[in-house]
């Protein structure tokens, strides 16, 4: 835990088959066959957990947050995934347990209200991108392609409005 609170960023785990694949996505002419080939990566991808989140999380579980030096290090770990992952569900797993370790809300890099909004949003994107015919297939290749370069964190959390400034 010391040493994983110490780095200055845990491996990205998410969407990597996903990013491997859309990188030389051209080389399948075809957009149907492209389409299908890369739905079935990204259900093997989202089929696949973040190791160290989950880690993270059954380590800092309600009796682990008895002791003050894990309690300390589980903050850190919340901070820094919720700060450094490009992983959606990565990012509320570690707001949650931002909260539950106690970290300033101004110390979180996300909030779970900006986190839902931007999983609804992605939600509704991802919906809109399902279908089986050649105009599909290729949107499913360009949400690959943004998954890839900003993953999917970067992409929901821009494709909310902009906030207003505070009068």
């Amino acid at each position: 835990m010391a040493e994983a609170a110490q780095r200055p960023r845990l491996s990205r785990g998410a969407y990597l088959l996903e990013a491997q694949a859309v990188a030389v996505a051209d080389a399948v002419p075809d957009a149907a066959e492209l389409g299908h080939a890369l739905a079935a990566v990204i259900g093997f991808d989202a089929a696949m957990t973040s190791w160290e989140v989950i880690g993270l999380l059954r380590v800092c579980n309600a009796d682990g947050l008895r002791d003050a030096t894990r309690l300390g290090h589980c903050r850190a770990l919340a901070r820094q995934v919720l700060a450094d992952t490009t992983d959606l569900s990565d990012a509320q797993a570690a707001q949650r347990l931002a909260d539950r370790t106690g970290v300033p809300r101004e110390q979180q890099a996300h909030d779970a209200a900006t986190l839902k909004a931007a999983q609804d949003s992605f939600y509704k994107r991802a919906e809109e991108e399902i279908g089986f015919d050649c105009k599909a297939m290729r949107r499913i290749r360009q949400l690959s392609a943004e998954r890839a370069t900003a993953g999917d964190l970067g992409m929901a959390l821009a494709m909310l409005p902009a906030r207003q400034p505070a009068r």
